[in-house]
């Protein structure tokens, strides 16, 4: 949670980039099949047929220089 709202506090007035979703298991299970998440949180990323993966907390926070 504390993730969530480090992202939220950072992007929250950002018109620009690409929208963040966050997705939990319960209302929507089938994105965690589709995308092979083993673990929680993960941060996936989707540009064009690509998607990347990346389950350490410290790296999505570097990802999202955070």
């Amino acid at each position: 949670m504390n993730l969530v709202s480090e992202i939220e506090n950072k992007y929250k007035d950002s018109k620009r980039g690409v929208p963040i979703y966050v997705v939990d298991s319960f209302n929507m299970p089938h994105s965690f099949v589709i995308y092979d998440v083993q673990n929680t949180p993960c941060l996936v990323t989707l540009d064009g047929d690509k998607v990347e993966k990346e389950e350490w907390v410290s790296m999505m926070e570097k990802r999202l220089k955070l």
